[in-house]
């Protein structure tokens, strides 16, 4: 059974072996747990990850989607996300087919210096690229080997009708 939140200790060099958390993502309380699809829960938390600004990134599996908070460690329990990362909308779990804007099933997360979020995508077996910015965390993906892809296919047209 998952309890489908991200829990949080504040000052955790001052904390004793099994204290208490301060916090928590994904659930109204402590409490009873449920999994859910809004901008305030969870259905299976694989991962996260915090950028050096404190954004929060929740890799959310069987949502299909990541989740961004801002200041995370700031928020109070069960406060909602500020984005969401392959999807258009927090309450949709549709299957999409792969684009640069979708994501399938996520299970890794990071983030580098340079303001990237990685997300590990099982289903669709890549990496997904996307830019995280003061205004929203949006896609910034996969335009180059579309491009790539669609120059290799000119190229093949191209040789197909000149076969010298």
């Amino acid at each position: 059974m998952a309890n489908n939140r991200v829990v949080r200790f504040d000052n955790v060099n001052t904390k004793m072996n099994g204290a208490s958390a301060d916090g928590a993502l994904g659930q109204a309380s402590f409490g009873p747990v449920t999994a859910g699809l809004s901008n305030a829960s969870f259905n299976m938390p694989e991962s996260l990850s915090i950028n050096p600004a404190g954004r929060l990134f929740v890799a959310n599996s069987v949502n299909r989607r990541a989740l961004v908070f801002r200041a995370a460690a700031s928020k109070p329990g069960g406060a909602p996300a500020d984005g969401v990362l392959g999807k258009s909308v927090f309450t949709s779990n549709d299957a999409a087919p792969a684009s640069a804007t979708s994501l399938q099933k996520p299970v890794g997360v990071t983030c580098d210096g340079n303001g990237r979020i990685w997300v590990a995508d099982e289903s669709y077996n890549r990496v997904t690229r996307f830019q995280a910015n003061d205004n929203s965390a949006r896609i910034a993906s996969i335009k180059r080997q579309i491009k790539k892809q669609k120059k290799a296919l000119k190229k093949a047209k191209r040789a197909k009708r000149n076969p010298h």
